[in-house]
């Protein structure tokens, strides 16, 4: 009997001292948000052990928070689509009024040549023409005459 009692006695503290080991061995989550070992003094570094409740609000509220950056970067982009192609357009029209223009500028720099070719008894060294009358200082400041125009 006395062999049946330690038995029982063992047996019954082995029992109670396996509840509270599995106790310890559950993991709970903090209201950091960190995962601890279960049972006295668990989480008492990060505020405290998390009900259901404060987890599933902290992850509903850190998943509309990241929809919302989400939502903003995506909008940024857009604007920034749309002044990059802004800009784009404004350069092609700058580029394109400045080719017209310099072709003008040839055009006119070509009908001034004709009016200075017309009537010029030299061409200078540096492409200019001379309307002298007599050889000397013919196209001087231009380096010298290149070419005598015949009448």
């Amino acid at each position: 009997m006395t062999m049946r009692r330690i038995l029982l006695t063992v047996g019954g503290l082995l029992l109670l001292s396996g509840g509270s080991l599995a106790a310890q061995e559950m993991k709970v989550t903090c209201k950091d948000g960190t995962l601890s070992k279960g049972g006295q003094g668990a989480c008492s570094s990060h505020g405290g052990i998390a009900t259901k409740s404060t987890v599933k609000s902290e992850a509903k509220t850190a998943t509309s928070a990241a929809k919302a950056d989400a939502k903003a970067m995506k909008s940024a982009a857009k604007a920034d689509a749309k002044a990059m192609k802004s800009e784009a357009k404004t350069d092609a029209k700058m580029a394109k009024a400045d080719a017209k223009s310099a072709a003008k500028d040839m055009k006119a720099d070509a009908k001034a040549e004709e009016k200075e070719a017309k009537g010029a008894t030299a061409v200078c060294k540096d492409n200019t023409y001379s309307h002298a009358k007599n050889r000397q200082g013919m196209c001087s400041g231009h380096g010298g005459v290149a070419k005598m125009m015949g009448k």
